[in-house]
């Protein structure tokens, strides 16, 4: 199986937008939760010029998309990955570690000293296998629960 790894274009929107629907509606979620959630989580043409959007497609077919964002994180350069989101029909087949691997590099290439996710619960273990680290939860601070990171090289 042959994983085409590319910058999306705007007109790949919809079909994004589609993929992140159809990829957060399996989650093991209350239905309310994930209909709210989607506002949150759907991109626009002005998002293309703060996040840097990656698509994968296995023949013309649009199966996953990564959305990075490029930040200082308590002042280490780190690259924020917004979102890795595999269509369902596609999920097990190595979309998603090809997503994160493609993190690795676009993250490298802006030299970030590591890569941070904040998941969803049902992702924990795809990242867990993948090397990333728990960041645990400071009792003071008000911050995401599932919050992963992996150095960079």
């Amino acid at each position: 199986m042959d994983i085409k790894i590319r910058p999306a274009n705007i007109s790949d929107l919809d079909a994004i937008n589609q993929l992140i629907e159809s990829a957060i509606m399996i989650w093991n979620l209350p239905q309310r939760v994930k209909r709210l959630s989607l506002s949150s989580v759907t991109y626009s043409e002005h998002d293309f010029q703060h996040y840097q959007i990656t698509v994968a497609e296995i023949s013309n077919t649009l199966t996953g998309v990564l959305i990075l964002d490029h930040d200082t994180y308590r002042k280490e350069k780190t690259c924020l990955i917004h979102g890795i989101y595999v269509d369902p029909e596609w999920q097990k087949k190595g979309i998603g570690t090809r997503l994160l691997k493609e993190a690795e590099t676009l993250a490298l290439a802006k030299k970030s000293m590591k890569i941070l996710v904040k998941a969803q619960r049902d992702a924990q273990d795809f990242f867990i296998a993948s090397g990333m680290n728990r960041i645990p939860v400071e009792k003071e601070q008000n911050d995401y629960a599932m919050r992963y990171v992996k150095k960079l090289n």
